[in-house]
């Protein structure tokens, strides 16, 4: 596996910001809490956001590595393979649009950037194995994460600033799961049943796709979806699974610190 600089980098970033967050508590032992209210919403910011662009890399990563499995080569000369940010991401639908959600104060949406030749799959079976990856692996990564802020839970005040916003990172990543796996055309629920729909239903399925207002409406249902149910529903598991949720409160109050004046 030839994992990219940029990938590198990311990871590195995110390291960073997580030591930052790690460390504020000391400014508290040296009478500069001013420090500590600057620098918390912008660090808890940066380390979700780059925690999210990490996370999407993996999940288009387990799309191309199960493609690549399936029968589909181009992934490897499209450079898909190498888990190069920049080959993953597409900024209107993997960036742009789940920030912009998230900053407004929902729940970043998925966004697919990596290409398929479904025609040259094996059978009808591979393309559910290669639709599920990725929410497999967004899955996996929010479990990761509850682990982490399990663990980071042990250390008390001293951990406060970076547990929050990695049980926030969790939280995202598995409403984001949730979302993906809805039978929606453009979500990875659909891609997975969609070789399994009858040759009528899937010419209507598709005849609407093609449409220019439908995709509208499909974003809006999906929007309204992930507010009024799956973020919901997120934050219930999470605190049936030990998460204190006024740490998911403060973290999200810190990571749109903008809204604070500063």
């Amino acid at each position: 596996m030839n994992i990219h600089y940029r990938f590198w980098l990311l990871l590195i970033a995110w390291g960073v910001f997580a030591v930052g967050l790690l460390i504020l508590p000391l400014f508290f032992a040296l009478e500069s809490g001013a420090i500590v209210f600057y620098l918390a919403g912008p660090l808890t910011f940066a380390f979700i956001v780059t925690g999210w662009i990490i996370g999407v890399c993996l999940h288009e990563y387990a799309h191309a590595i199960s493609a690549y499995r399936e029968g589909d080569y181009l992934t490897k000369i499209r450079g898909y393979l190498t888990l190069d940010p920049v080959r993953y991401i597409s900024w209107r639908l993997s960036f742009l649009l789940p920030m912009v959600t998230l900053i407004l104060g929902g729940i970043p949406l998925p966004g697919a950037a990596v290409r398929i030749d479904l025609d040259a799959l094996r059978n009808s079976r591979s393309q559910t194995k290669i639709a599920l990856a990725g929410p497999a692996t967004t899955l996996a990564f929010a479990v990761s994460l509850f682990i982490v802020y399990m663990a980071l839970n042990l250390g008390g005040a001293f951990t406060a600033f970076l547990k929050g916003p990695v049980g926030l990172l969790a939280f995202f990543n598995l409403a984001a799961f949730f979302i993906n796996i809805l039978p929606i055309p453009g979500l990875d629920g659909f891609l997975a049943l969609e070789p399994y729909l009858t040759g009528r239903w899937h010419h209507r399925i598709i005849s609407l796709v093609n449409r220019p207002t439908f995709a509208l409406v499909v974003l809006l249902i999906i929007i309204l979806l992930a507010l009024l149910v799956f973020a919901p529903l997120t934050y219930v598991i999470m605190n049936a699974a030990g998460v204190d949720t006024s740490d998911l409160d403060a973290a999200m109050e810190s990571f749109r610190f903008w809204t604070k004046g500063i």
